[in-house]
């Protein structure tokens, strides 16, 4: 539809959808309602189970559940041959990326967003952590959604994903590298902070394979060009 069009719940009944398609966020009291509004109205809903607010835990998100809503959409749209494309691709890089370092150290990584004074860890139990971990990276399990910048200089990754939501992701990384206190960190002596657009850590669908070879990219320099 137009673009600057106010997305509210009058909105969207004015429409008469006969499906919303969107993370879980949107589906609030202060957003679109609940799914059980549109669905008392016979509008379907059909949400990412990865699509947890970044710094939440409310339950472990993995590339399993990606490649469950790409298989999804194919269903819905009657692409079903199209979507199982997309996931075979997904996990035959992952599959390959695995054969390579077979033997090597697992490499510590840690994926952060900038928020306010504090930054958002994603770690294992997110999206992006799972990803790196099926590629042969360890990524730590964080207490809390956000964290200081002690917590990464008690950790002391190999290499460091910074997140960004809009913007240049590479940016965000220079930024992140030459703050003062994060100079004594392995990741930024040795130059391994990389950039990253949200859209490749966060309910990432069918760019999910993207995200899955940037990583590589990021984690193994010396082995991948993907």
């Amino acid at each position: 539809f137009e673009s600057g069009i106010i997305l509210n719940t009058e909105t969207v009944l004015a429409l008469a959808p006969d499906l919303i398609i969107s993370g879980q966020s949107l589906f609030t009291n202060k957003g679109l309602k609940s799914t059980e509004f549109w669905n008392q109205r016979n509008i379907h809903t059909f949400l990412p189970e990865n699509a947890n607010s970044p710094a939440l835990r409310n339950h472990r998100e993995s590339l399993e559940l990606e490649y469950k809503f790409i298989a999804g959409l194919g269903m819905i749209f009657n692409k079903e041959e199209q979507a199982g494309k997309i996931i075979a691709e997904m996990q035959e890089t992952v599959k390959d990326v695995q054969s390579r370092i077979r033997g090597r150290r697992k490499p510590k990584v840690m994926i952060v967003e900038g928020l306010g004074k504090n930054l958002v860890a994603y770690d294992d139990s997110k999206l992006a952590g799972d990803i790196c971990t099926r590629l042969g990276a360890y990524v730590p399990s964080s207490p809390f959604g956000t964290v200081g910048l002690e917590y990464l200089l008690a950790e002391d990754p190999d290499v460091i994903f910074v997140v960004k939501s809009g913007g240049d992701p590479e940016a965000a990384a220079e930024y992140f590298k030459n703050i003062p206190a994060l100079q004594s960190l392995k990741a930024v002596r040795n130059n391994r902070i990389c950039g990253i657009a949200l859209n490749y850590t966060y309910n990432s669908a069918i760019k999910t394979g993207s995200g899955i070879k940037k990583m590589a990219k990021c984690i193994y320099p010396d082995l991948f060009d993907i």
